[in-house]
């Protein structure tokens, strides 16, 4: 039986390659309004807040698996499961 993680995928990674395929919502995105000409070569993906190693490893399976863009992946930190208990704890009020 595969990882329940291994069978999600999180919407950051989505979001991800429809802009990597000139396709985000405009109603999602009202301010980017200016259309990419082409497709990028590169989709620079960022999150305030940092993201989580499974983000990172489905970021690093589509660039694995896709030739056209190159995706990278980054975040203010690296979230695991007791930095985020730890963040819900002193921020409880």
């Amino acid at each position: 039986m595969p990882n329940v993680h291994e069978q999600l995928e999180p919407a950051i990674v989505g979001l991800a390659l429809e802009l990597s395929k000139n396709r985000l919502k405009e109603i999602d995105f009202p301010y980017f309004n200016n259309p990419l000409r082409e497709q990028p070569k590169t989709v620079v993906i960022f999150v305030i807040g940092g993201i989580d190693f499974a983000e990172a490893k489905c970021f690093a399976d589509l660039n694995s698996k896709n030739r056209d863009c190159f995706f990278v992946a980054g975040g203010s930190s690296i979230v695991t499961s007791n930095s985020f208990i730890e963040d819900l704890k002193e921020n409880r009020h």
